[in-house]
């Protein structure tokens, strides 16, 4: 696709790798959190930053914004796309509660939209070329966005482990 520059960091893996990934993410991130204590949950790697609990909630409403543009580059591939961004991470943490609410709900939600999304991409002809194009002159393809949020997944869930290391939990 054209215009569709590389996030540093994102791999290069076929559609299918890159779709198995993509899949294997609610997994990961439920293996990542088992055996943790409700206390565990407000571990971080280092005062200031966000704890597992916030981590999750980020994961989930990442997963939200990102939604719509996936599913418009699959419903009307090359449509202009008008995202709207929150502010900063931590507008949204801070105004959500990331701090004070269970995880469990958006644990079920990073679950469903992965679901949700390999279906439609199982029943849309070429969805891995299909694309949006924002106002502002890049177009973003369906495959884009898989990678997009699989690395941003991948990252985070490392994250998590991370943390579990630093505190032994």
């Amino acid at each position: 696709m054209t215009n569709q520059s590389t996030k540093p960091g994102f791999a290069q893996r076929s559609p299918e790798e890159s779709l198995t990934l993509y899949a294997q993410g609610p997994d990961e991130l439920e293996i990542a959190l088992t055996g943790l204590s409700e206390a565990d949950f407000a571990l971080a790697r280092a005062p200031g930053e966000w704890s597992i609990r916030a981590i999750v909630h980020h994961l989930a409403d990442a997963d939200t914004l990102f939604l719509p543009g996936m599913k418009m580059a699959l419903a009307e591939s090359g449509c202009t796309y008008h995202p709207n961004w929150p502010s900063s991470n931590e507008v949204v943490s801070e105004n959500l509660n990331y701090a004070g609410r269970p995880v469990r709900p958006s644990v079920t939600l990073f679950r469903v939209i992965h679901r949700h999304i390999l279906e439609l991409a199982q029943h849309v002809p070429d969805a891995w070329e299909r694309y949006i194009q924002y106002p502002d002159g890049p177009k973003r393809s369906f495959g884009f966005y898989i990678q997009l949020v699989t690395s941003h997944a991948l990252e985070h869930i490392d994250e998590i482990l991370e943390i579990r290391r630093i505190h032994n939990v």
